[in-house]
């Protein structure tokens, strides 16, 4: 096997990891509070939390590792044409996912507060609502990177690559 489709399996098996973990953060998490069941919010934002240590924040770094590797290895621009769309959606997803990551410790943290005075305080509805629209944004973004770097088509120059 050649080191470029090697990279290319593992590229395509951090995608996979990335958007799974990514959609059912948001499955779990959501599901939970719609449930209005304390413990359970609780359980899934520590999941969620958990989650994102040991998959979601080490898929981000092998997904750029073997991107940038890939294009090195075939000479494709970087910085233009498809793969200039890619890296701003994956840099602006990146940045999606520090402030999840940073509204999850705190929905969780009040998850677990909640537990203990037997309600939600008043600002996990307004968090969840922030952390739901990025969750939709993430989840957009994630369906166009991979359809972009399926097809190797420039949203941007009318579909040339």
């Amino acid at each position: 096997m050649s080191l470029y489709l090697f990279l290319k399996v593992i590229h395509l098996l951090g995608v996979s990891l990335f958007a799974g973990i990514s959609f059912s953060n948001g499955y779990a998490a959501s599901s939970a509070v719609r449930s209005g069941d304390l413990a359970r919010i609780e359980f899934a934002f520590d999941l969620v939390a958990r989650q994102n240590r040991v998959f979601l924040i080490p898929s981000t770094l092998i997904l750029f590792a073997t991107g940038l590797w890939m294009a090195l290895l075939t000479g494709t621009p970087v910085l233009s044409g498809w793969l200039a769309e890619v890296l701003a959606l994956y840099t602006g997803l990146v940045g999606l996912l520090w402030l999840a990551v940073h509204l999850e410790a705190r929905l969780h943290r009040l998850s677990i507060a909640a537990r203990e005075v037997g309600e939600l305080p008043v600002d996990f509805a307004r968090l969840m609502r922030c952390w739901s629209s990025l969750g939709l944004l993430a989840s957009v973004g994630i369906i166009l990177m991979v359809a972009i770097m399926t097809a190797k088509i420039s949203l941007l120059n009318g579909g040339m690559g």
